[in-house]
């Protein structure tokens, strides 16, 4: 744990997060959502990254070609490790914690939309590795990502596997 002396916000669901310190560069992301997306969810994802010192250029973009009654998703590309050492430096408790409290508020914003479950998917340009995190990820899930437990070497898709309780690459 890296205790830091943060300023804290309150999300959307009236929970505490740390804000993140802008030290050095502007931290930005580029985030898409579902291009059907319901109006006010490109703000309020805008403002769940911010929340975190995150400056995310949304857009409401993605365009999917299956039928149904889909979840919603969130696709940001952001350098990941950078992305978990800034939580671990702005947060009051654990990284792990305080990642859970940013999937759980960005997830709450995301269910005032038309589909009640969805996911986070985390990109890194560079290294290629993609993790994903459903709206449900379990705590150990989180402690293992922040914990660094994924190969480093391996780029890849990455799901916590829920019967397997680890994560696993497809």
């Amino acid at each position: 744990m890296i205790a830091h002396g943060a300023g804290i916000i309150r999300a959307l669901d009236g929970a505490t997060l740390p804000a993140m310190q802008g030290e050095g560069e502007d931290f930005r992301a580029d985030v898409a959502i579902e291009a059907e997306a319901p109006p006010g969810d490109v703000a309020r994802v805008e403002g769940s990254f911010r929340a975190v010192g995150v400056e995310a250029d949304v857009e409401a973009a993605y365009i999917r070609r299956s039928l149904g009654d889909l979840p919603w998703v969130v696709y940001a590309t952001l350098p990941i490790q950078a992305f978990l050492v800034r939580l671990a430096q702005n947060a009051a408790d654990d990284a792990w914690k305080a990642l859970g409290a940013w999937v759980r508020e960005l997830s709450a914003a995301r269910r005032n939309s038309t589909r009640r479950t969805g996911s986070i998917v985390l990109n890194e340009r560079e290294s290629g590795l993609t993790v994903v995190l459903s709206d449900e990820i379990p705590d150990e899930a989180l402690r293992e990502l922040v914990d660094e437990r994924l190969p480093r070497s391996e780029s890849g898709y990455w799901v916590w596997d829920r019967g397997q309780q680890r994560w696993s690459k497809h």
